[in-house]
């Protein structure tokens, strides 16, 4: 179930990832050409890689912050549990 919630986090991911790089896109292509000569092609090509990659990765890492502990709790308790006693051994 946990590998289900991830993957639907990692898609929540890369669809932000997508309409970032899309709206930093269309932004590049209205602007005008007095702002344009004032920011680089190197500028709006990091908006568009390095940035919404990050907020790609954010996804990810907040919720290993909340499922985390549940994990570890989850294992913990596992662990407590008796081993079971096998047939003709009791």
């Amino acid at each position: 179930m946990l590998h289900q919630y991830f993957f639907r986090v990692f898609n929540i991911g890369m669809n932000l990832r997508a309409a970032v790089v899309l709206a930093v896109y269309r932004k590049s292509l209205t602007i005008s050409s007095a702002t344009r000569q004032e920011s680089n092609t190197g500028t709006i090509v990091n908006l568009m890689s390095t940035d919404a990659t990050r907020l790609q990765d954010v996804m990810t890492y907040l919720a290993v912050l909340w499922s985390a502990p549940l994990q570890v709790s989850q294992s913990t308790w596992e662990d407590s549990e008796p081993p079971p006693v096998p047939v003709g051994y009791s």
